[in-house]
C-alpha cells in the first residue's frame, strides 16, 4: 500500500524566472540536509524549464504548477502546464555544443528512468518523476561511481566532450551544468 504525503506546491508564471523559483521552493520544502535534496534540486529545473519553454497558453490558463510529494521511499515531483499542440516532452540526444536540451536527460538519469507524461488534452499535461528519497547526496558518492569512469561529481553519466587544454591534454566535461567537473582522460 502506497503512503503519500504532499510536501507542498507552487504556482508559477510561464516565464524563465520561474525555474529559479521552483528550485528555491525545493530548498524550502526539503531543506538542504535532506538526503535527496541535490537530486531533486537538479531535476525540478529540467521539468520546470520544459513546462515554461514548451507549453502554450490554454483554456486552463498560463500557469505552471510544481508539486512535491513523498510517496513511499520516493520524492515524487509533478510539473503541470497548459500543454502544447507541438507534442509531448521526450528525451533528446543533444549535441555536445548545444546550450540546452539536457533537462529530461538529467531527469531520466536522476530518476533511473522513473518519469513520464500524463496528457489531459485541452486540460494541459503533467510531467512527473520519482527520485529515491534515501540516496546520499551526489558528491558523497564513493569515487568508484556505479556509472563508471565518465561520471561527474553529480553521479550522472556524461558524454565525453573533447577540449584541447593549454597543455594539449584531452579534457572531458560533464553535461550537467551544476557540476562543471573537468578531469583528464
Amino acid at each position: 500500500m502506497q503512503t503519500a504525503r504532499k510536501l507542498g506546491e507552487i504556482f508559477l508564471r510561464r516565464e524563465p524566472e520561474s525555474v529559479s523559483r521552483a528550485r528555491a521552493t525545493v530548498r524550502e520544502l526539503l531543506g538542504p540536509d535532506h538526503p535527496a535534496y541535490e537530486r531533486v534540486r537538479l531535476a525540478v529545473p529540467g521539468l520546470t524549464a520544459n513546462a515554461v519553454g514548451h507549453s502554450t497558453p490554454g483554456p486552463v490558463g498560463d500557469l505552471v504548477m510544481v508539486v512535491l510529494k513523498v510517496v513511499d521511499d520516493f520524492i515524487y515531483m509533478e510539473v503541470t502546464d497548459p500543454g502544447s499542440a507541438s507534442g509531448k516532452p521526450c528525451l533528446k540526444d543533444p549535441s555536445p555544443d548545444a546550450e540546452n536540451g539536457r533537462g529530461l536527460f538529467i531527469v531520466d538519469e536522476l530518476s533511473a528512468g522513473n518519469w513520464g507524461v500524463r496528457d489531459f488534452g485541452a486540460g494541459g499535461r503533467t510531467v512527473w518523476c520519482a527520485i529515491p528519497a534515501e540516496l546520499a547526496a551526489p558528491w558523497k558518492r564513493p569515487s568508484s561511481s556505479p556509472y563508471g569512469r565518465n561520471s561527474g561529481r553529480c553521479g550522472l553519466r556524461y558524454m565525453a566532450i573533447s577540449r584541447k587544454a593549454e597543455s594539449h591534454t584531452l579534457q572531458t566535461r560533464c553535461v550537467c551544468l551544476a557540476c562543471f567537473r573537468y578531469s583528464s582522460v
